[in-house]
């Protein structure tokens, strides 16, 4: 049995609950009290306890770092798509000024938008580095207001990172703070009138056997990008370019290689691939088990890419890993370059992280991070033989084709 006098001594003596005690950073935040398990559960919790009349509307306050923002990230898009579409909650992004963002961001927020999420601007100092604590996200059901702060500003980059929670951070909710009443803002749509441009939507077209995706990346070209198959019936390409900051694991290796394969010939003589190398250290996270999950070795990445792709089409790549996000395009893009002095864009929207690994056994999808790198060449032919891919999403994505 509990011996309270015991279990009260116990608690005043280790000073417990001064461990509870919001840091002094929250201490402006009207109404205040600790979030302890994190946003992603507040958020919910919320939702679930909403009135059926009340009409939720979630805002959330992107930030950080924009040069790491991606918001083509599959988890990203799949939760705020979850919730307009499935749950038909009004969902908001509050951004900077559009100034300070690229075309390639600005394409992948039009992207959101003409799926149903709203952008409205932040006010100026709502969230900034020099803040002490920064309101990530506002839920507003009937007349109540629930608001969720941050001491970082990680959890606010559109990614991977996004709601996410890290030992070094502390979160706090209150209701005393009011409703932003975000105001939406124009289509940001990038305007692109080059003529011979495509967008191509895809959901399960190319789903299926990993060995014959060339061949449905073909009929797709041949269905709904007539113009490039025009060029490609007359020649094949001397050289592919690809660039993609994502491309970190063996599964998106794999799913390139067959991109690569749709259009590769003898006159295929020159390869280059730029990426991002890993950007945690092996002690700062879970040992990576599955296909779909990112090597931690810089060194194995890059040999593994350079073998691969060498061992589908006998052309030696050139594969760059890039430390700092700045130095590398938001867009994922391919382009094709032909010796009569065509060149063909194809710009992926989410790159092949849309695409997921499916296999019989779920066994079949692990992968061993250990091997030797010269080794796991092998491996993923072996994978490639049994494996599927599938869209990872019931919304579509977007190829942008053009010939010049």
């Amino acid at each position: 049995l509990l011996d309270r006098k015991s279990a009260q001594d116990w608690f005043s003596n280790t000073k417990f609950f001064e461990y509870l005690t919001l840091p002094a950073a929250f201490s402006s935040i009207s109404g205040a009290h600790y979030c302890s398990m994190g946003p992603v559960h507040a958020i919910q919790e919320v939702l679930r306890s909403h009135h059926v009349d009340d009409s939720p509307e979630l805002f959330f306050a992107l930030g950080g770092d924009i040069e790491q923002w991606n918001p083509d990230d599959v988890h990203f898009r799949s939760q705020l798509l979850r919730w307009v579409l499935t749950d038909r909650y009004r969902i908001w992004l509050g951004v900077p000024e559009l100034d300070s963002l690229s075309d390639d961001l600005m394409r992948s927020l039009s992207s959101l938008q003409s799926m149903g999420v709203n952008l409205a601007s932040i006010p100026a100092n709502w969230n900034t580095e020099s803040n002490e604590a920064n309101c990530i996200v506002q839920i507003k059901t009937g007349e109540d207001c629930h608001s969720l702060h941050s001491l970082s500003l990680t959890a606010s980059v559109p990614g991977d990172t996004w709601l996410a929670t890290n030992p070094g951070d502390t979160w706090a909710r209150t209701k005393d703070l009011a409703w932003l009443d975000p105001q939406p803002l124009d289509s940001v749509g990038v305007t692109e009138t080059r003529d011979g441009t495509t967008v191509v939507e895809i959901k399960q077209e190319l789903d299926g056997s990993l060995a014959e995706l060339p061949t449905r990346i073909h009929d797709v070209i041949r269905s709904k990008a007539p113009q490039l198959m025009d060029v490609l019936e007359k020649e094949k390409p001397i050289a592919i370019r690809y660039s993609d900051r994502y491309l970190k694991s063996p599964w998106s290796a794999l799913m390139l290689g067959e991109f690569i394969n749709a259009f590769s010939s003898p006159d295929l003589k020159a390869i280059s691939i730029e990426t991002m190398a890993p950007h945690r250290q092996a002690n700062q996270r879970k040992a990576s088990v599955l296909i779909e999950e990112d090597w931690t070795a810089a060194a194995a990445q890059k040999h593994v890419i350079e073998q691969w792709i060498y061992d589908n089409t006998s052309v030696e790549p050139t594969v760059k890993l890039h430390s700092q996000f700045a130095n590398i395009q938001h867009g994922r893009i391919m382009q094709l370059e032909f010796a009569s002095g065509v060149m063909s864009t194809i710009r992926f929207d989410q790159g092949v992280g849309y695409w997921q690994p499916r296999a019989v056994h779920r066994d079949h999808l692990k992968y061993n991070f250990a091997t030797k790198p010269e080794h796991q060449p092998a491996a993923l032919a072996k994978f490639k033989e049994r494996a599927i891919c599938s869209a990872r999403a019931l919304w579509a994505t977007y190829l942008a084709i053009s010939v010049d």
